[in-house]
Order: C-alpha cells, then structure tokens, then sequence
C-alpha cells in the first residue's frame, strides 16, 4: 500500500521535478531594431531633461522660497494645465526604459506586475494629453473671451478639474491593468537522455481582452480620446479667428502677448493631433485586420513591408511629441509671464 503511494506521488512530482524552462540565446539585434531603440533613448533623455526644466521654469525651483511663492501667485490656470501635460508626457516616456530592453533582448522579462504599468503608461500619453489639451484649450477661450468672468476660477477648482480628467482617464484605460500580462509563449520542447524535459520559452507584455471588450475600448478611447478633444480645439480655433477679426480692441502690447499666448495654445493643439492622427489610423487599420482576419497577428505578418515601416513609424511619433512638447510649453509660459508683466503696467498706468 505504502508503495503504491510513492509511486503515484512520483507519477505526480517527477513530470514537474523534471522540467526545465529557460530563455533562448539572445542573439545580435537587426539594424531595423537600432533604430528603434535609438530614436526611444533619443527621446527618453531629451523628453525627460526638456520636461524637468520647464517644470523648474514654471514653479521657480532652486530660487529663493519667497521667490517661487511669488511665482505661483503670479501664475494663471493655464500653467496648472502646462503642469499636467508635463506630469503625463513624463509618466508616457517611463515606458521607454522597459520597451527599449524589450527591443533589444527580444522579449518581455520585467515580470506581469510591470507589464500592467508599461502598459497603463505607455496609453495615458493617448487619452489624458487630448482631454487636458482641450481643457486648456477651452479654459484660456474664456480668459480671452470673457476675462472678467475667467477670474472666478480659482486656482483650486482648476486643480480639481485637472485631478477629475486624469483619473477619468486612468479609469477609461482599467481594461489594460486588468487584461495586461506577460504571456508565456513555447520556443522549443524536448526530451532529454536524463529524462528532463527542457523548455525554451520567451514572454511577450500583451494584452488578452476579449476581441468584443477590445473593439469596445477601442472606440471609446478613440472617441474620447481623440475625436472629441479634436473637435473641440477645432471649434476654438475657428472661435478664437473669428473673436480677433471681429475685435475693435486697441492693439496694444498686453493684447498683442494674449495673441501670442493663443497662438502657443493652438500651436501645442495642432502638433499634438499631428502626432497622433497616424497612430489611431494605424489603430483601425489593425482592428480591421482584427476583425477581418481573426484576432490574429498572421495578417500583419503577411503585410507588405512598406505596411510595417508605416506602422513603426506611426507608434514612434506619440514618443518623438511626448519629447519636444516641453519647447513649446517653455514658450507658451514664458508668454503667460510676459503677459501679466503687461497687464501689471496698464494696472500701475490705470492708478
């Protein structure tokens, strides 16, 4: 009897015991994939040294208390806005360290729990930076259009409106935390003279929602995301022309730095959906493959290379605004700063 135990307990250990899984060779990357991981570093380190330093301009770090505090009296909404966008550009390029290992090795090796956050950052760049673009958009609309009435909005509402965007965003990208995982997927299986079993295998960082929850997300991410915000500064834009057409103000300095400050906003605007208009093309072009071909990447890999570079090319631009986009928010502060230096004057020439 107690024979007939050990040997079903090794019937059930030895198969486990027995088995053993491991990386493949790491081979040389491809020219193709240098490029890649170098326009990601490139990126990495410019967008993160670009951001800091607007980041520092705004609130004044390194000067003296009074100093910064004198600096965030002074400051209007539409810094907390620039604020936001450089919190979330830099929570977007974190997701490069782990992409780029991944390029170069060849496969994911951070582990699930990482997986989930490369993932949830790597998607708050496509849904925040629109919402909070508009938002800018829409605030510094009123400031210009009714600037009586834009005093009313503190500092802390505008705080509050900042923080309820983002975790609505954050909300809308919870099917990625939930569905984000690193994926084992077998290389090769043998038997071996010993009687192991060696297993090569790699883990690639996907995402396995369900394909009706993936086409869902999609559009509503896209909708929100993009097509929404899109038509919103649209709309401003055209608002913002036909306010200054129509303007019978005298164009003074302080006028002329709220045109320039208008220009900044819809300059930021403009690049941003520059950048990200191939991306969401590419995102339908995909979930038409999806859904033509079956939730599958066979269809992409039978593409025309043409189609690929296109494809690369298109998920490299969100990195490349998310990097550059500090140049015009140090501009556009800047222009707020000079700005209130006017409207101080025509207060002290007023008395």
């Amino acid at each position: 009897m107690a024979a007939t135990e050990t040997t079903r307990m090794e019937q059930h250990v030895l198969p486990e015991a027995f088995v053993r899984e491991i990386y493949p060779a790491v081979t040389q990357p491809s020219a193709g994939i240098f490029v890649v991981v170098s326009v990601f570093l490139t990126c990495f380190i410019v967008g993160i040294c670009g951001t800091s330093s607007t980041v520092t301009a705004i609130y004044g770090c390194g000067k003296p208390a009074f100093k910064r505090l004198n600096l965030y009296k002074k400051g209007s909404n539409t810094k907390l806005f620039v604020s936001a966008l450089c919190l979330i550009d830099t929570i977007m390029l974190l997701s490069l360290p782990s992409a780029i290992a991944d390029n170069l090795i060849g496969f994911w090796i951070f582990g699930t729990a990482a997986c989930k956050v490369h993932q949830l950052f790597g998607s708050l760049g496509r849904m925040s930076s629109s919402i909070m673009i508009a938002a800018m958009t829409i605030d510094w609309y009123f400031v210009v259009a009714y600037p009586d009435r834009s005093k009313v909005t503190s500092k802390r509402t505008t705080m509050l409106i900042i923080c309820s965007l983002f975790l609505t965003a954050v909300f809308i990208l919870m099917p990625i935390m939930i569905y984000a995982e690193a994926q084992e997927m077998p290389v090769f299986e043998s038997n071996r003279t010993d009687g192991s079993i060696l297993r090569v295998r790699i883990y690639k960082c996907v995402d396995v929602m369900p394909t009706n929850l993936l086409f869902w997300f999609t559009g509503v991410t896209f909708v929100i995301g993009y097509f929404i915000p899109l038509l919103t500064v649209a709309i401003l834009s055209a608002s913002f022309s036909q306010l200054y057409r129509h303007s019978i103000l005298v164009l003074n300095e302080f006028n002329q730095r709220t045109r320039r400050v208008t220009g900044y906003v819809i300059t930021i605007a403009t690049c941003y959906f520059l950048c990200w208009t191939p991306y969401w093309l590419s995102v339908i072009y995909v979930s038409y493959v999806d859904l033509v071909e079956s939730r599958t990447i066979q269809a992409l890999k039978d593409s025309t290379e043409t189609t690929m570079i296109l494809l690369y090319g298109a998920h490299l631009l969100p990195y490349l605004s998310a990097s550059i986009n500090w140049i015009f928010y140090g501009r556009l502060v800047r222009a707020l700063r000079q700005r209130q230096s006017d409207e101080k004057m025509d207060l002290l020439c007023i008395q």
